[in-house]
């Protein structure tokens, strides 16, 4: 059975979004809103099925999924006049929806796009939790050389561990999904350079979540992954350099895909303003770590995440 599974991945991918968004089902913890201010008129208490609304996660329910129901009811505007006293940059705001060219980056949020609100929400969670376990699978392949079975356990402990969980809507999740496709594209581009419909698809994930990646802007995590995907480029270019033979297509794919992440990204100067404010923040724009100054203890910190199904 798990290697029916494992074979048929992609399909059963594809039919557990479809049931998702279907179901509209989501995990935000929205409902956390309902001890603050609510509008019921069915006489339920709360719409959730499984688990509880963590309001822990503020920056989720209280921040995010409010400026993209924001949008939604807006038409997606790249300035959401109903923030600030001159409006809100939504490209750069949790990277929300918006009718712009940048939207190819943020491909979790195409739902709102023709699926509304609701549902554009569900698809939001489906499709990065589900791309994220098949990601994660194939890089785990690729580690460990073809091992179905680890790399099926690797797709769940990468995808549900505690950091990408906790800041799986923010910051964190969103670059960890960009990092982990571009390693993935960029080795199979290389390890079968042979297929040149693959390549071209292969160029389509990087440029889709090259772009995804630096529309992020936080630095404090985006400098050592371009270090990591740096290093995996390379460290996969030394595998495959005996058999990796250049084409005549190999330039265009590559310059193709180049210019169009850089026609996005001159583009996206366009929200200059935008992006000068949140790179001269305190945080997270001039955060910077230089070391020391820290008690050994805090290295087991991460022991302690146990405890926050229980007191939160």
């Amino acid at each position: 059975m798990i290697d029916q599974i494992i074979r048929f991945r992609y399909i059963i991918g594809v039919l557990f979004l479809i049931l998702i968004v279907a179901l509209n089902l989501n995990g935000s913890s929205i409902g956390s809103w309902d001890k603050i201010v609510s509008e019921r008129s069915d006489n339920k208490e709360t719409d959730v099925i499984f688990g509880k609304n963590r309001e822990v996660r503020s920056d989720e329910w209280m921040v995010q999924t409010p400026f993209y129901f924001s949008q939604a009811e807006s038409d997606y505007p790249v300035v959401n006049k109903q923030y600030g006293k001159e409006g809100q940059n939504m490209i750069v705001a949790y990277n929300s929806p918006v009718k712009d060219l940048t939207i190819i980056g943020k491909p979790f949020n195409w739902g709102f796009l023709f699926l509304g609100k609701e549902r554009g929400l569900s698809f939001y969670w489906g499709f990065k939790i589900i791309a994220m376990l098949l990601l994660s699978f194939e890089l785990v392949m690729i580690l460990t050389k073809r091992n179905k079975y680890l790399s099926l356990l690797g797709s769940f402990w990468i995808t549900f561990s505690p950091s990408i969980q906790w800041w799986f809507m923010q910051h964190v999740g969103d670059l960890m999904f960009f990092t982990l496709a571009i390693m993935v594209a960029s080795h199979y581009y290389i390890a079968k350079h042979e297929n040149r419909l693959l390549r071209l698809f292969m160029m389509g994930l990087i440029v889709i979540n090259g772009i995804g990646f630096v529309l992020v802007l936080y630095p404090a995590h985006q400098v050592p992954l371009v270090y990591l995907i740096l290093f995996w480029l390379f460290g996969t270019l030394i595998h495959y350099r005996k058999e990796l033979v250049l084409d005549i297509w190999d330039l265009p794919i590559i310059i193709g895909g180049g210019a169009v992440i850089g026609f996005v990204l001159l583009h996206f100067i366009t929200s200059k303003d935008a992006i000068d404010a949140t790179l001269n923040t305190i945080y997270p724009g001039h955060r910077e770590a230089e070391g020391s100054g820290r008690p050994p203890s805090d290295y087991f910190l991460f022991l302690t995440n146990w405890k926050i199904l229980f007191t939160f």
